[in-house]
């Protein structure tokens, strides 16, 4: 049975754990799960709505897999 990736966020984190050793894949998706969800938190406090405060959210973390190199 195949996972389907049902949000942004769930589809970025995806992306980014293909260039992560399998040894570091939970560890990573974890920290990145968290950061991202703070950040969504923050720009929802500030007035933005869901979807427009978590695409705006991964738009400034920039291409996956460059931000998987660095924990790599």
């Amino acid at each position: 049975m195949t996972t389907t990736n049902t949000t942004m966020t769930d589809r970025y984190i995806a992306a980014a754990l293909k260039g992560v050793r399998a040894e570091q894949r939970q560890d990573v998706a974890a920290e990145l799960r968290g950061s991202i969800a703070d950040a969504v938190d923050a720009r929802m406090a500030q007035g933005d709505a869901p979807e427009a405060a978590e695409l705006a959210v991964l738009v400034e973390l920039g291409d996956p897999i460059r931000l998987a190199a660095e924990y790599s």
